[in-house]
């Protein structure tokens, strides 16, 4: 797992300083490994994107959440400039900026998976990706709370330890 970079971005009302799904995430790589590359970002580091994107190599995995999945698809396109692969994206219920867009995913994204809410007045974001269509798991949980699935989390902790 060491040369795998795990890249998390948290939500609109999800700073990096408390604990959420993305928090459980990295926690549960780093028991594994504490050696391994992890980094958790807000999505309102968007303009650091770019400067984000230039650190990371190797075998990169990314999860987001809500807003974070527009930082993450940012961030996929700035790889996808410089040649790099995204070997895994996973999104927990995405959202645009504005909300109610669509978020094309960069063809250096070879795996998608996204999981969506059942129903809940924060509109998730249509997904459109070269690679084809996304797996897609639809959970019975608010929108907050669906970065702290099982599922979500068995999926992105599968991936930084290779099982992808």
């Amino acid at each position: 797992m060491s040369s795998t970079a795990v890249v998390l971005a948290t939500g609109f009302a999800q700073p990096r300083k408390i604990s959420n799904g993305m928090q459980g995430i990295r926690h549960r790589i780093l028991a594994d490994n504490p050696d391994a590359r992890v980094g958790v970002y807000s999505w309102r580091e968007f303009e650091q994107a770019e400067k984000i994107a230039a650190t990371l190599d190797g075998h990169i995995i990314m999860a987001a959440h809500s807003w974070g999945g527009w930082f993450a698809n940012l961030l996929a396109g700035h790889l996808n400039q410089r040649g790099v692969e995204v070997a895994g994206m996973f999104l927990a219920d995405p959202v645009t900026r504005p909300p109610g867009g669509t978020l094309e995913i960069p063809a250096n994204v070879r795996s998608l998976s996204v999981w969506r809410k059942r129903k809940g007045a924060i509109p998730t974001a249509k997904i459109e990706w070269e690679g084809g269509q996304p797996a897609v798991e639809t959970v019975n949980v608010s929108h907050a709370k669906v970065d702290e699935c099982p599922s979500f989390q068995a999926a992105v902790i599968g991936a930084a330890r290779g099982e992808q």
